[in-house]
């Protein structure tokens, strides 16, 4: 597997553990806080992400830069659409 896919998969296993122990450490199991969660987290690694890759693109380590930017660009994508669609759960589970 290329290093690309292998940075993108461990941030997204980093965002999915840190979603799932923050629902649970706030109390509120449901899935409404799970995505908000996640929404939050995803938005949060992706900026760093991206901060990350523009610093190695100018370091000049070209495959690691990439993938970081990957990474940030898929987290991005998952954040906006989570925190974008929290706001139509009807129950209040925030």
């Amino acid at each position: 597997m290329r290093l690309i896919y292998k940075i993108l998969l461990w941030h997204l296993s980093i965002v999915v553990l840190l979603a799932a122990v923050g629902t649970v450490g706030f109390g509120g199991i449901s899935i409404g806080s799970f995505l908000s969660f996640i929404g939050l987290v995803s938005l949060g690694v992706a900026i760093a992400d991206l901060i990350v890759s523009l610093v190695l693109f100018a370091a000049g380590s070209k495959e690691l830069a990439k993938g970081y930017l990957l990474s940030s660009g898929i987290l991005l994508i998952i954040g906006l659409g989570t925190c974008g669609s929290m706001w139509i759960d009807t129950q209040g589970h925030f």
